[in-house]
């Protein structure tokens, strides 16, 4: 510390602060309207301290960018939706889905989110998270309906890739679902494409 007129000055390492300027605006970023639907997984970032006498270096080991989900695949199983007591049709529902898939790029894999109902409005549009699960990792996926009046689940979605782990911690996409669902039987199957 030195003196200068009567004033301390202090010096700081700032390398092990946050800006958090710089934060607000990547969260803002993050959670754009890309397809309506605020982000809610983030990619982990990987990063690694190597120490040397003069200082401390942070070196980040970049994941590269994957595109897993390019192509056509389906995803088959079974979805439950709550109506009768305790249910507000005003502000909607929720459709729990329950599956598996096979694809080349993850292998067998299961899939479980759910998807939220518009209720009682002029339009709107059903969104939601589905997560993806295989043995080399996660994908998360945020989806959104068309806009549409109150009604029946949509016949398609768009969805887009928000986050990963393992292998699939820097994946990117979007593309769109056609969605096949039974509400008798309450099974589904969601015809994904990644174009």
């Amino acid at each position: 510390m030195s003196q200068v007129g009567g004033n301390a000055v202090v010096v700081e390492r700032l390398e092990d602060r946050k800006l958090l300027s710089g934060s607000v605006a990547a969260d803002l970023l993050s959670s754009s309207l890309d397809i309506g639907v605020p982000l809610r997984h983030a990619a982990p970032l990987v990063a690694s301290a190597t120490s040397s006498p003069a200082a401390t270096v942070m070196r980040k080991h970049v994941v590269p960018p994957t595109t897993p989900l390019t192509g056509a695949f389906n995803i088959g199983g079974t979805y439950t939706h709550a109506i009768g007591p305790g249910f507000n049709p005003d502000a909607g529902n929720d459709y729990v889905f329950t599956g598996s898939g096979k694809k080349r790029s993850l292998g067998t894999f299961t899939m479980s989110g759910d998807v939220h109902g518009i209720g009682f409005i002029a339009t709107g549009r059903f969104r939601g998270y589905v997560t993806l699960t295989s043995s080399q990792g996660t994908i998360d996926l945020r989806l959104l309906g068309p806009e549409q009046a109150p009604g029946a689940f949509p016949d398609s979605l768009a969805f887009k890739i928000v986050g990963g782990t393992g292998v699939y911690a820097n994946a990117s996409g979007k593309g769109e679902i056609a969605v096949s669902a039974s509400d008798t039987t309450q099974k589904f199957v969601f015809r994904a494409n990644q174009g």
